[in-house]
């Protein structure tokens, strides 16, 4: 019992404060969890997404994963609750995988320091469908939770104090 008892004092902590990871290749990079959104009114053949941003020395990574088999293209923009918006530069870091398209944009210092400041409230993304059509969404920044008794709640993701913490560690 006393090794147990060793064991979950010593291993809670590396559970409970562990960071979540990005891998561009071989190079790691701390990044923010993945903030589960909903897109609405989407096409038939886009599910939901998920949004975060990893920390690099000249800036950030935004990285949109989308449940969709068509490839993600172009640019995206970033729309802030405060009414800003920043249009993300393509890095062409694309995959495809179970489902999934995943793109990786790059932000600025500058532009990661309006994000410290607002919350995301959505995020405008393209996609191709069927090879020829460009398709464009847009990713709300909350998820749905079901409650016990019928109703659905609206969560938002607070994005700023999860990119403000990241980005002073």
């Amino acid at each position: 019992m006393k090794h147990l008892t060793t064991f979950i004092v010593f291993a809670l902590p590396i559970v409970l404060f562990s960071q979540e990871y990005l891998y561009v290749g071989t190079t790691k990079y701390k990044s923010t969890k993945a903030w589960e959104c909903t897109i609405e009114g989407g096409y038939p053949e886009v599910g939901n997404a998920t949004l975060s941003v990893a920390k690099k020395s000249s800036g950030a990574y935004f990285i949109v994963s989308v449940d969709t088999h068509h490839p993600l293209k172009g640019t995206v923009m970033i729309y802030l609750e405060n009414g800003d918006a920043i249009k993300c530069s393509d890095t062409d870091m694309k995959d495809q995988h179970d489902g999934f398209s995943i793109g990786i944009y790059n932000l600025s210092l500058a532009e990661v320091e309006r994000m410290k400041k607002s919350n995301i409230s959505s995020v405008r993304v393209s996609c191709y469908m069927y090879s020829y059509d460009m398709y464009s969404f847009t990713i709300k920044n909350y998820y749905k939770m079901d409650s016990y008794y019928g109703e659905d709640f609206n969560l938002r993701n607070l994005t700023s104090s999860e990119i403000t913490e990241l980005f002073n560690n």
